[in-house]
């Protein structure tokens, strides 16, 4: 089920030369939520497992993004591996329209201390 993870409004730092909200900022902010969706499904809902990001791909940034805009993340893991999860991420903005701006998906590997990969603890 897609859940609504992250949501943040944009400010003027954010902005390329052009006044519009930077793709990387955009990019930074659905590889956030895809690390909370994976720190969420642990054991116990408790952010103490690591996960790291193996890929984003296939991520199509759909119309601009402003100043001020309200950005929402919406995120599901839509594949489960031993070590990894695949997490569709959408991004949108709260407006009359639910306008989405941006999606993507982003592999996200479970780690340990040395950053070897591991099984999930759930």
């Amino acid at each position: 089920m897609t859940e609504l993870v992250l949501q943040i409004m944009t400010m003027p730092a954010d902005t390329n030369p052009n006044g519009k909200i930077f793709g990387g900022w955009v990019l930074a902010k659905m590889d956030q939520a895809a690390a909370t969706v994976c720190s969420l499904s642990t054991k116990n809902n408790r952010a103490i497992s690591h996960y790291v990001t193996r890929a984003a791909k296939d991520i199509q940034f759909l119309a601009p993004v402003e100043v001020g805009d309200i950005l929402q993340c919406y995120a599901e893991i839509t594949e489960k591996g031993g070590t990894s999860y695949t997490i569709k991420v959408d991004v949108h903005i709260k407006d009359d329209f639910n306008t989405k701006v941006c999606e993507g998906m982003f592999v996200m590997v479970h780690i340990d201390s040395r950053g070897r990969a591991i099984p999930h603890t759930n």
